[in-house]
């Protein structure tokens, strides 16, 4: 009976003390709300304390520091978190932005040691319903412990039973599509005339992943001198990040019509390369700032190719998502 005993008081031991080495005091400042209620708020903050807790650490809520401090606590950088910190001695200070549009929660975090100062993780998520919160707080306190970006640690351990359950492991690619409008303006051949600019019309559509994205675009338009085309194409884009402002870079190729002074018509392929800016990547609605190069290589009448231009437009693109999930930008 005490041999059972020993190995049970050992085996405790082995699983205990390497979970009580690596524990530390972790404060949650109060996020700074946009848009957002209370309840909502003091739920987030409660759930952050709990999947924060199951990793071993103490941690100390928003109310329990204000109370330590004696006043309302307005902190939203790691200068005055540290300070925070070293004066309650806490290991970490957790501080961000809670943020809610329409029915989608936006939770950005910063964690930062107290003694160096140093920033150790700083990342966010983006739940696309209330139902989805808590996991994607696990996702982010999980991402917080293990110091990675919220993505990695999908590789990270097994996938949660609620991620199981809704289907919410981080989506890797959805479909975009909108309309827009631009100008072609030709810079060489397209005939002799001064001014042979085209304004168009457009519609785009995506099959988005974070970093690449095939599309589909089909334009029309018309100039004053009699000089009109539509074309298909598909092309390959590049996003340089995953942020909201996301530049890219795109090559393609085109199917075009060109007619010229009602007589002269060519149709043929027609090769594109560009670059461009997408604004609000994140969002469901997002606007897109387009610029390609176009080189058409047929002949168009008794006018040789090949004929080029620079082709800019404006469109407004929305993102089509599947009921929720938890995103890691």
């Amino acid at each position: 009976m005490r041999r059972i005993k020993s190995t049970i008081i050992y085996i405790l031991t082995v699983l205990i003390l390497p979970v009580s080495l690596n524990a530390e005091t972790i404060g949650i400042l109060p996020f700074k709300p946009v848009g957002i209620e209370s309840n909502i708020t003091e739920a987030i903050y409660q759930l952050i304390e709990s999947e924060l807790s199951s990793y071993g650490h103490i941690v100390v809520p928003p109310d329990k520091i204000e109370q330590k401090l004696g006043k309302k606590v307005e902190c939203y950088n790691k200068e005055c978190a540290t300070e925070i910190g070293n004066q309650i001695g806490l290991t970490k200070v957790i501080f961000g932005s809670l943020t809610k549009i329409g029915e989608k929660h936006i939770i950005s975090a910063v964690a930062v040691e107290s003694q160096s100062g140093k920033i150790v993780f700083s990342d966010k998520v983006t739940s696309q319903t209330a139902e989805d919160l808590d996991v994607c707080i696990s996702r982010l306190a999980k991402s917080i412990e293990y110091g990675k970006e919220v993505e990695e640690t999908v590789e990270i351990g097994k996938i949660t039973e609620e991620e199981v359950e809704t289907g919410a492991k981080r989506k890797k690619a959805f479909f975009s599509s909108g309309f827009g409008f631009g100008m072609s303006m030709p810079i060489i051949g397209y005939g002799d005339a001064e001014d042979n600019s085209i304004n168009y019309y457009e519609w785009k559509g995506w099959y988005e992943t974070p970093n690449f994205a095939a599309e589909v675009d089909w334009y029309f338009g018309s100039g004053e001198i009699d000089l009109s085309e539509w074309a298909l194409g598909i092309s390959l884009l590049y996003f340089l990040n995953t942020t909201d402002f996301s530049p890219y870079l795109s090559v393609g190729l085109a199917r075009k019509s060109i007619t010229f002074s009602f007589y002269d018509y060519a149709d043929g392929l027609a090769l594109e390369a560009g670059a461009g800016m997408v604004i609000f990547r994140t969002y469901d609605f997002r606007f897109v700032l387009d610029g390609r190069f176009s080189t058409f290589l047929s002949d168009i009448g008794e006018s040789e190719g090949p004929h080029s231009a620079i082709r800019i437009g404006i469109n407004v693109l929305y993102k089509k998502d599947k009921g929720g999930g938890c995103f890691g930008f």
